[in-house]
């Protein structure tokens, strides 16, 4: 079961940047209210829309653990799992093939949220193709993968120098250590593809080491 966001209901319920939760909720010792949180964030990337990304998370929550939910291949598609999943994240990146602003103004309800442009998103200027943080002392870098073609841990490495590696296109959920670094697909998380169960990652970054859980997702 999953909310269909190109239902005219629901687009009109989640087309909006205003939502708010009815409370405001706690992460880490630090309190965010997540309307100003995706205003302020969706300025930015209309700012660097069509660019690289660049931003810094890295003390965010100070000597504590950063938790960043990851994000890909939505398609247009919230499932009811995916805000469950998600609970207690600080920041949402999503790997491209989102389908729609919708889908962003709905996952920033969870928290403020960056996105990439996927092979089925619009060129329209409103998403990155890259984005790069820092995030407690690690360099995070997210695309979709197919500027690679078919992306693969060894491609991904060679080309960009991050700790941390995002991707999505292919719907398969990855996780790949090489040494300190990470790849990372956290799968799809929009409509069954290949017989593959939706899912999301949970990234910890705490004392300069990151670690990815793979979370499939109900609905």
């Amino acid at each position: 079961m999953g909310v269909q966001l190109n239902d005219p209901a629901v687009r009109e319920l989640f087309g909006c940047a205003r939502i708010l939760p009815a409370q405001t909720v706690r992460y880490f010792g630090g309190t965010a209210g997540f309307g100003k949180a995706w205003q302020a964030g969706g300025q930015e990337l209309q700012k660097l829309a069509g660019e690289e990304v660049t931003m810094s998370v890295a003390d965010a929550h100070g000597e504590n653990a950063i938790i960043i939910g990851l994000v890909s291949d939505t398609h247009g598609l919230i499932r009811d799992g995916l805000f469950e999943a998600l609970s207690g994240v600080s920041q949402i990146l999503h790997a491209g093939d989102v389908g729609g602003r919708p889908v962003l103004d709905a996952l920033s309800v969870i928290a403020p949220i960056l996105a990439v442009y996927g092979n089925v998103d619009p060129l329209d200027g409103l998403l990155p193709e890259s984005i790069s943080i820092e995030a407690g002392g690690l360099s995070v870098h997210v695309s979709h993968g197919h500027e690679l073609g078919s992306p693969a841990p060894g491609k991904l490495l060679a080309r960009y120098s991050a700790d941390v590696i995002v991707f999505g296109h292919t719907h398969r959920p990855l996780v790949h250590r090489d040494g300190n670094r990470l790849v990372v697909n956290p799968g799809a998380a929009g409509p069954r593809r290949f017989d593959l169960q939706p899912s999301v990652g949970i990234l910890r970054i705490a004392n300069g080491k990151a670690e990815v859980d793979i979370v499939p997702l109900r609905g």
